[in-house]
């Protein structure tokens, strides 16, 4: 018998289309039925999380958003690992020279200082707009606010995409959790 499930969002749970069949709600049910906590987990912010969590009945379940960075439960934070401000102005400074379009996500929010094809792709998943503004613009918050984002997302060519994430692991090995999701996106969350 299991004690927990964990279960990935995007291309796991949930189809193509964004909605979640029948025998996997079923299967959701009959685990939770077994006295099984069942947890979802995915790189979305919490906002993008929760009408899933409510459709399938989780909502009171942990919830483990961007990609670990942050771990809910109902109202109360299990966990949150925030990226630096300062190092955050300082990895910005370091990929722009490849002109990746770059996300930054908090629990309830998600910044890019352009609007583009892949911020839409995004914004499709998201319960909650994109706010694009200056990137000094966002940095002076949290430079106030002495906090950062929980994940950072960087999306450019595949060949563009490995030598950022070549680059980020030189200056960042043991900093920083860096892994390319798909060809295309390198995700950057503190290592803590």
């Amino acid at each position: 018998m299991y004690k927990a499930v964990f279960i990935d969002l995007d291309g796991t749970l949930l189809s193509p289309d964004h909605s979640i069949s029948a025998a996997n709600l079923s299967a959701i049910s009959q685990a939770r039925e077994r006295g099984t906590e069942v947890v979802l987990v995915s790189a979305r912010p919490l906002q993008g999380m929760l009408s899933i969590a409510a459709h399938v009945g989780l909502l009171q379940a942990p919830l483990a958003a961007l990609n670990g960075s942050l771990i809910m439960q109902e109202q109360e934070v299990l966990f949150e690992a925030n990226i630096d401000a300062e190092m955050v102005a300082d990895i910005h400074a370091r990929l722009v020279a490849y002109q990746p379009t770059l996300i930054y996500y908090q629990p309830s929010a998600w910044y890019a200082d352009r609007q583009d094809a892949h911020t839409d792709k995004e914004q499709k998943i998201m319960d909650i707009p994109l706010q694009v503004q200056p990137f000094p613009r966002t940095l002076q918050t949290w430079r106030q606010e002495k906090s950062g984002p929980n994940k950072i997302l960087a999306i450019a060519e595949e060949h563009t995409a490995v030598e950022m994430e070549q680059d980020l692991l030189n200056q960042y090995a043991g900093q920083l959790n860096i892994s390319r999701s798909k060809p295309i996106y390198v995700e950057m969350m503190n290592s803590q």
